[in-house]
């Protein structure tokens, strides 16, 4: 099997493995047990996916090959910046931090980190590793395959369509910066504290309300 058919088949497979599992785990579990098993799911085929088709384990892809701030990559360490800082103004973490049960907030950050390193290892990761040369196979087919996952985990939400777009751009961000970096280190790291900031998200929430 030729090596970019692989690499179309392998997040089409996710994707529509995923969200099967979101879908009947959802309807026979409920929404919050079907949030967990789907994106327990998740995380364990990027890993296993990463680590089978790389030949190594993950941590492999989170090895930095080239620097991230240096002065030519002003430009990508700006865009990677805003991945940190506008989940501030999205979800008003500040202002919604004393509100928010300390349950869930403590819940929220061994999760998003979990979910980021995931995440990044697998789309930016391996897709990096892969085709260091080229743009379009190493940032841009990942990142839209990046934004249909997401129809899994946001199943039955009125604003499932802008969710899905919005981490187009997002997605297109941390590739780049992996691009740039021949690494999924900094976007996982990123995309970690993002989700802390968001409070974790579906995730986060949804564990909190099993635990109650």
């Amino acid at each position: 099997m030729g090596r970019r058919r692989l690499f179309v088949i392998l997040p089409i497979s996710l994707v529509l493995s995923t969200l099967a599992v979101f879908f009947f785990a959802a309807r026979w579990l409920g929404s919050a047990m079907g949030t967990m098993i789907g994106m327990c799911f998740y995380w364990l085929w990027c890993v296993t996916a990463s680590a089978l088709v790389h030949g190594r384990s993950g941590l492999d892809l989170l090895q930095g090959r080239r620097p991230l701030f240096v002065l030519g990559n002003w430009w990508v360490v700006a865009l990677w910046a805003s991945t940190i800082m506008s989940p501030l103004f999205i979800y008003d973490t500040i202002g919604n931090l004393s509100v928010k049960p300390v349950g869930l907030v403590l819940l929220a950050v061994p999760l998003a980190t979990i979910n980021g390193f995931c995440e990044e290892v697998f789309w930016r990761g391996l897709f990096v590793r892969e085709f260091p040369r080229s743009a379009v196979w190493a940032v841009a087919v990942p990142s839209v395959f990046f934004a249909l996952f997401h129809f899994g985990p946001s199943l039955g939400s009125p604003r499932q369509l802008g969710f899905v777009f919005s981490t187009l751009p997002l997605g297109l961000v941390f590739g780049a910066t992996a691009f740039r970096t021949r690494s999924a280190l900094w976007t996982a790291v990123a995309h970690a504290i993002g989700g802390v900031l968001a409070f974790g998200g579906n995730v986060a929430s949804s564990l909190y309300l099993l635990l109650r």
